[in-house]
């Protein structure tokens, strides 16, 4: 657990932990629209969201020029990297893919579970091998070469083998700037505007039939049953002045 100068654990240093968050996220942002790192943004949609801890995440969607979109699976694998990197050639890049770019097992015959639905992980974890990307499908396939590259990692007193099935889509130029988890991805199909901004969506489901000028509906007992709460990270957020979406 880190501490800050005054030998206080950072995860009660909400304020600390937000605005240094804010500042990266902010950069990141600025180098993929104004630094037009991946191409020309013609569109682009961010959104905030906090995990079960209190620890803040942010999801975008960034719609590029004709000219700069990826159209081919040979221009997805320019960008996305879902494997490992060579180790003689990239060491300190494949440090970071193994301290924060690989999903834990969570598969059905493994006895350490993450998140699962229907038996099996809610992510698709792990992927099968690939030699090709494929993205004639909503959802794309990456390459995930059977090249053997990977690592040992103990689970619950289980050591697995994390290899290219599990290694989560990342951006090789984002990953060494800002040295933290970057998942990038392809997105062919419009699914992404719903999980990006899945808290609006559902909001507006709950109020569809509603006329022009309506109250929304609040039920306060129905989020009380979600259990929706707003721990402090969340709070101070919103009391620092930011706004949960930008589009």
């Amino acid at each position: 657990m880190s501490m800050n100068v005054l030998g206080v654990a950072l995860n009660y240093r909400y304020d600390i932990v937000n605005r240094a968050f804010e500042m990266r996220a902010t950069q990141l942002l600025s180098d993929i629209v104004r630094g037009q790192i991946f191409g020309k943004v013609v569109g682009e949609m961010t959104e905030r969201e906090f995990q079960g801890r209190g620890l803040t995440q942010t999801h975008g969607l960034f719609i590029m020029r004709p000219k700069d979109t990826p159209n081919s699976p040979a221009d997805i694998d320019k960008i996305i990297f879902p494997h490992f990197p060579d180790k003689e050639k990239f060491p300190e890049l494949v440090a970071l893919v193994c301290k924060v770019m690989f999903h834990g097992p969570c598969d059905a015959n493994s006895a350490y579970h993450k998140k699962k639905k229907n038996g099996k992980c809610e992510h698709g974890f792990p992927f099968a091998f690939r030699d090709e990307t494929d993205i004639s499908g909503k959802r794309p396939l990456y390459r995930r070469p059977d090249d053997g590259r990977g690592f040992f990692k103990r689970f619950n007193g289980i050591m697995f083998f994390i290899d290219n099935k599990s290694v989560v889509p990342q951006s090789p130029l984002l990953l060494l700037l800002y040295v933290g988890h970057v998942n990038i991805m392809y997105s062919p199909s419009t699914s992404a505007c719903n999980y990006g901004n899945k808290v609006q969506i559902s909001i507006v489901k709950q109020n569809e039939n509603k006329a022009p000028g309506e109250e929304y509906v609040h039920d306060a007992v129905q989020e009380f049953k979600e259990m929706r709460n707003m721990g402090a990270n969340e709070a101070h957020y919103y009391i620092m002045g930011n706004s949960q979406a930008h589009i």
